[in-house]
């Protein structure tokens, strides 16, 4: 199931992608977005995209989130819903010369998300990420 999103934010046209991928994909859902460039509808999309994530349901925000992996560690909703922010971020933006790290994988309680890198340049101002995202089984329950 794909679900589009209309995020919060003050200048109307930032969206983000749910897809849903069935039961053969380990029940996966992904939340594609390309945030604002301002903290405060950045903040408020944040918290909107955090809502979205089920906590039972393993869970890959990916995209360009516009801030730091500082910014996202700090975003109480966000790490509140079990998000995790990789320790080590590649330098995505700009692409001839990469020194920020504003693009972003991150993986839920239910999923690792290792080898992230940057790939060569193509056709954008920013690098693409790629990384090998694992399912982790969840932890056996006391009886």
């Amino acid at each position: 199931a794909v679900t589009k999103h209309r995020l919060p934010g003050r200048i109307p046209g930032r969206s983000a992608l749910e897809v849903e991928l069935g039961p053969e994909a380990g029940g996966l859902s992904l939340l594609l977005a390309h945030l604002s460039l301002g903290h405060f509808d950045r903040h408020q999309q944040l918290d909107y995209l955090s809502a979205l994530v089920n906590k039972e349901r393993p869970t890959v925000l990916l995209g360009d989130l516009n801030c730091e992996p500082d910014i996202l560690r700090a975003h109480a909703a966000l790490s509140g819903c079990g998000l995790c922010v990789p320790e080590q971020s590649p330098a995505t933006f700009p692409s001839w010369r990469p020194s920020r790290r504003l693009d972003h994988i991150l993986g839920s309680g239910h999923v690792a998300v290792r080898t992230l890198r940057a790939l060569p340049p193509l056709l954008s101002d920013h690098l693409a990420l790629a990384a090998e995202v694992f399912m982790v089984p969840p932890p056996e329950r006391a009886a």
